[in-house]
């Protein structure tokens, strides 16, 4: 756990406002201490910082946290609070369904670093609006790999459709992280081995430093030994250069390398993978997660049908 509790408490000696801040509301005319959320969401990015996350996410995560102290501002909301806040902004449903996951995050942080009360069940939920995920059309993978300008960025493919990993963890991939057919990742859920090809492994291996550093400026390989590892942003902004010289991109917005973790998961389950197997790949915490990709898969589930219907096997059909 950690201690930093004069900086996000207001008044009075810690322990006695480590003990008040677990207390309800107060009542009307108890000056009772409060935690000082806008110095808890400077701490909250720093820490999401030190988890080596993209530039962007801890942006977006903070902004959350910023548009909470905007409209609240204070410790101890309520339910009504919440609600008051999400009519007044002009958001869309899907946002508002992040802003408030993102809130719970916060919340159940604060409670965790700093032992104050999980404020995090005074946010309702909001849930999304169901859309499917985009996946590359076969003509669109081969047209991905047609806009590659050289080896690296065709690894850059290759790896991202034979692991489905996210685009922060191959940046922090290193050569030392693949042995023997699996690899070593750090994600949202925490580290996980998953396999990958050998085929990939050595383009990976010959593209890398003797530091084991792969991805680079570019221009700076294994050959020269010169340049500073990519950040996630940059690599992801190679990977969005790839998809806008081969036309792909969603409606109204250019594609990033998260739709080829959607097109690795569809084109697994489409080949007959395990979906307990892709769970365990793709670091997804529950399996609901991984079973949005089986509404993706549909044909191959068309195709299962056709086979193995009893109308069909007990001969009712031809």
């Amino acid at each position: 756990m950690v201690n930093h509790l004069p900086a996000i408490y207001q008044g009075g000696a810690a322990p006695e406002l480590a003990r008040a801040a677990t207390l309800p509301a107060p009542a009307p005319g108890i000056d009772l201490p409060t935690v000082d959320t806008v110095a808890a969401a400077d701490l909250y990015g720093r820490w999401l910082e030190s988890r080596s996350l993209a530039p962007s996410t801890v942006y977006t995560y903070t902004k959350a946290v910023r548009f909470f102290n905007e409209h609240i501002g204070t410790f101890y909301f309520g339910i009504e609070d919440v609600v008051r806040m999400l009519l007044a902004v002009d958001l869309g449903r899907n946002s508002k369904a992040w802003l408030v996951n993102a809130l719970r995050r916060f919340f159940r942080w604060l409670s965790d670093a700093y032992g104050v009360e999980d404020r995090s069940c005074y946010i309702p939920e909001v849930k999304p609006q169901k859309s499917l995920p985009r996946v590359l059309s076969v003509r669109e993978i081969h047209a991905a790999f047609a806009a590659t300008r050289d080896d690296v960025e065709e690894t850059m493919l290759l790896l991202m459709l034979d692991t489905g990993i996210r685009v922060g963890e191959a940046a922090n991939l290193r050569a030392h992280y693949i042995m023997d057919g699996w690899m070593e990742v750090d994600g949202k859920t925490g580290p996980r081995q998953i396999p990958i090809s050998e085929e990939i492994a050595d383009r990976l291996l010959a593209i890398s430093r003797d530091d084991g550093v792969i991805w680079v400026s570019r221009g700076n390989t294994a050959q020269n030994g010169i340049g500073a590892p990519k950040t996630v942003d940059g690599l992801k902004k190679q990977y969005v250069g790839i998809f806008r010289r081969a036309g792909i991109k969603h409606p109204g917005r250019p594609s990033g390398p998260h739709v080829l973790r959607h097109t690795f998961a569809t084109y697994f389950l489409k080949a007959g993978g395990n979906i307990l197997s892709l769970q365990n790949i793709l670091g997804h915490s529950h399996i609901s997660t991984t079973m949005v990709y089986l509404h993706l898969a549909s044909d191959h589930h068309q195709a299962e049908h056709t086979l193995y219907t009893p109308a069909r096997t007990l001969g009712l059909i031809s």
